[in-house]
């Protein structure tokens, strides 16, 4: 992995609710260890972004972490 840029893929259960008053229906399996709910990038990705930023500031965070393969915005 390191510098080279990869795609996760996971197998998610679901899980139907027998329960009739409930609000939601299906429910899938979530890896809170992985990443967080609905989220986009792991904890690492997250916290190397957040590294950058604090250390260097918006545009130059940014172009860092370009280089370093950690795509994000300023």
């Amino acid at each position: 992995m390191g510098d080279r840029p990869i795609r996760l893929r996971l197998t998610v259960r679901r899980f139907r609710c027998v329960n009739r008053e409930c609000s939601r229906r299906i429910f899938a399996e979530r890896f809170p260890h992985l990443a967080p709910v609905y989220g986009r990038r792991t904890h690492a990705q997250r916290m190397a972004l957040v590294d950058f930023g604090l250390e260097l500031g918006g545009s130059a965070g940014a172009r860092l972490a370009a280089r370093r393969g950690v795509v994000g915005g300023r």
